[in-house]
């Protein structure tokens, strides 16, 4: 017990001293406010608003043209602020979702419109089933997911449910479930993109075997009431369809660096891909990186630690490619 003793007072006392030394230089970065209200006043809305607009002229899908055509214009911003830039380009592994159906059979036959998610199986002809409702993926249920009877009637069924996550499809998939209809939980017409891809960035050896192998669509949450209420009432039998384009696409990754008096830096990043038209997911945060960098270049050699800028490619059917192969080479 003494020892343990002396073991935990030695641990304590090493921990505090970590502390202190945090707590000392964190004092050489104290926060300046004057300064904080001075970077702010330089921020211009204008240009902001320019960016996003711009971005969203073209969808952004990684390895096509238009996902191209927002690197060059995110490169040509950077070349206007003096900013040092490169754009790095590697291969990687994509999987584009083209299409989706679910034909509901019993009484009547129904088709109800879907999206195949990236990485999803691609099965054109479509794989049949009997539908079977994992309840467990319902809020309520999120304090038991890992119920011990979850998993046990899933074999040869394709499962209707409101998770789409890759460990869940990983766990159903393990299970024996043909595949899986995704129900949206918010209540809007439009069906959401989805990725279900477990491997980041560019599969290899090692992990290839991690990838989906069922087809996984998602549908509304209005379809999905009504498919929920019809297998209340009689055994329904589907067919899930997806088209989906996978292979080896070569895209850009723009990077600007902002040197400080260190060798340290600060990572700022987001991606600028995106699956349609759109400033929200991320037009409207790669406008912020190019602002951030206008801001900074006047402040070169000003700066304690450098700043790095990066726009990933690859964030959904690339399943963090951009950042994957930055991490794996580059950082």
């Amino acid at each position: 017990m003494q020892i343990l003793f002396n073991i935990k007072n030695c641990y304590l006392s090493n921990m505090n001293s970590v502390r202190k030394q945090r707590v000392k230089n964190l004092d050489k970065y104290k926060f300046n406010p004057s300064e904080y209200a001075e970077l702010i006043q330089l921020i211009n809305k204008e240009q902001l608003d320019k960016h996003a607009k711009a971005l969203t002229q073209w969808e952004r899908l990684s390895g096509e043209k238009e996902a191209e055509i927002a690197a060059d214009y995110i490169l040509e911003q950077l070349n206007k602020y003096g900013v040092y830039h490169e754009r790095c380009e590697f291969d990687s592994y994509f999987s584009d979702p083209i299409h989706g159906e679910v034909n509901v059979i019993s009484s009547d036959i129904i088709s109800l419109k879907a999206k195949s998610r990236s990485f999803s199986l691609h099965c054109p002809e479509g794989i049949a089933g009997e539908a079977v409702y994992d309840f467990y993926s319902e809020e309520r249920y999120n304090s038991c997911t890992d119920a011990i009877d979850r998993y046990t009637n899933l074999q040869g069924k394709i499962v209707v449910s409101w998770n789409f996550y890759e460990d869940y499809v990983k766990k159903i998939q393990s299970a024996g479930a043909k595949g899986l209809i995704h129900i949206w939980p918010s209540h809007e017409k439009v069906i959401h993109e989805e990725t279900v891809g477990a491997v980041w960035g560019t599969p290899t050896i090692e992990n290839v075997d991690q990838l989906t192998k069922i087809p996984v669509v998602g549908i509304t949450f209005h379809d999905g009431m009504q498919l929920l209420e019809r297998m209340q009432k009689e055994e329904i039998k589907v067919v899930v369809k997806t088209v989906v384009r996978t292979g080896i696409k070569r895209v850009s990754l723009p990077i600007a660096s902002i040197p400080g008096k260190t060798d340290q830096y600060i990572l700022v990043s987001g991606h600028y891909d995106s699956w349609h038209k759109g400033a929200t997911d991320n037009a409207g945060g790669n406008a912020l990186l190019l602002e951030l960098a206008r801001v900074f270049s006047n402040k070169k050699g000003g700066l304690t630690r450098g700043i790095k800028l990066a726009w990933w490619p690859g964030h959904s059917n690339g399943r963090y490619a951009g950042s994957t192969w930055y991490c794996s080479l580059l950082a």
